[in-house]
């Protein structure tokens, strides 16, 4: 079982995907404010997206890996999957998303 501080960090990590696309899409618009639960609507559909999308390299890097005891092995591999899954693809979705809609 995790332990408190370890399931908190890894609903932040799971979820974050999905703000940072909801808050790069809007940021700089001319729209009004949004709603909390709008926010977080939207944070949660993008982060099932992106979640999904990249389920294949997921699933490649648990089945690689093996055991949570060995991953402490893998730092390089972990780092690189939350580097691009986590950061790197919200943030450039986000900003197309952005330029998307502010031509539209």
């Amino acid at each position: 079982m995790l332990s408190t501080a370890a399931a908190i960090v890894s609903a932040i990590a799971l979820l974050m995907p999905g703000f940072i696309i909801a808050e790069l899409s809007v940021a700089r618009s001319a729209r009004g404010s949004r709603s909390d639960l709008e926010l977080a609507l939207r944070a949660l559909s993008y982060t099932l997206v992106v979640h999904i999308t990249f389920a294949f390299w997921t699933a490649h890097l648990i089945a690689s890996i093996g055991k949570p005891a060995d991953w402490t092995h893998h730092w390089g591999a972990l780092a690189i999957y939350g580097a691009v899954v986590l950061i790197v693809v919200p943030a450039v979705i986000g900003t197309v998303l952005n330029r998307y809609l502010a031509h539209v």
